[in-house]
């Protein structure tokens, strides 16, 4: 078992940074849970960019769930999180009816989410291109400060991979073809894996990544999986070194 090696090393100040990419279905979280299951001696925490937008999608909803009609939520809006009155109008045109009838609460389950988080997200991006990184960065260094380590396991696209890379994770790729990740998705959700979302940009915007530091087939038995990932955090964080709770 991969925490073998580091038995007798991890003594709870030390920590390690791993993320993960791959398509939908390709298995991240479940090769997350693993990683995490094969060295119980690290104080692990996740993080996802993802985070961030669900918790101002939250807001959103909260807001509108909240006021008397769509003018006082565009203004309640606004003054929480600082977009414009255009784009405020904007996302409670789009999530009104379903708020005010029930159907969409601050739990985020309703298929409006995705469309309304993606807008959401490309407005702050057209804003302040960094706004997502920033807010992750401010996460991960409350958790190292904390000495968690560390798993990113929604790595979408070309600028967090090298925000990535600059924060000293090891990042590892998780392919799998079409064919098995169509069945998973079927098994999963009870749906197809829609051409609209495989064309997507979050789908394939690092197909072709080269800074990768591991890629790996996941379509099979995940213990190998494992194993490799064991094995290169192990190389990257040696057991003579010893890490501290700033930025790798």
């Amino acid at each position: 078992m991969a925490s073998s090696l580091l038995r007798g090393y991890v003594d709870g100040k030390h920590m390690v940074l791993l993320a993960l990419s791959g398509k939908s279905a390709s298995g991240k979280d479940a090769v997350a849970r693993g990683v995490q299951g094969a060295f119980p001696e690290l104080r692990w925490a996740a993080l996802t960019f993802g985070e961030a937008i669900k918790n101002e999608g939250r807001r959103v909803v909260a807001a509108i769930a909240a006021e008397r009609d769509k003018a006082a939520a565009v203004d309640a809006i606004v003054a929480d999180l600082g977009v414009s009155g255009d784009e405020a109008a904007a996302i409670v045109d789009l999530l009104w009816t379903s708020v005010r009838a029930g159907e969409l609460t601050t739990d985020l389950r309703h298929p409006l989410v995705r469309p309304a988080l993606q807008r959401w997200g490309q407005w702050r991006v057209r804003a302040d291109a960094g706004y997502w990184l920033e807010r992750a960065a401010q996460r991960l260094a409350g958790l190292q400060h904390a000495a968690h380590s560390v798993v990113l396991t929604d790595m979408r696209m070309p600028w967090e991979a090298d925000w990535a890379r600059r924060e000293g994770f090891l990042l590892v790729r998780l392919d799998v073809p079409e064919a098995i990740r169509r069945r998973r998705v079927t098994s999963r959700d009870g749906a197809m894996l829609t051409p609209d979302v495989e064309r997507d940009a979050t789908e394939t915007a690092l197909d072709d990544y080269a800074g990768f530091d591991l890629r790996l087939d996941n379509s099979g038995d995940v213990e190998p999986v494992l194993a490799a990932i064991g094995s290169a955090l192990v190389e990257r964080w040696p057991r003579s070194s010893r890490m501290d709770t700033s930025h790798s």
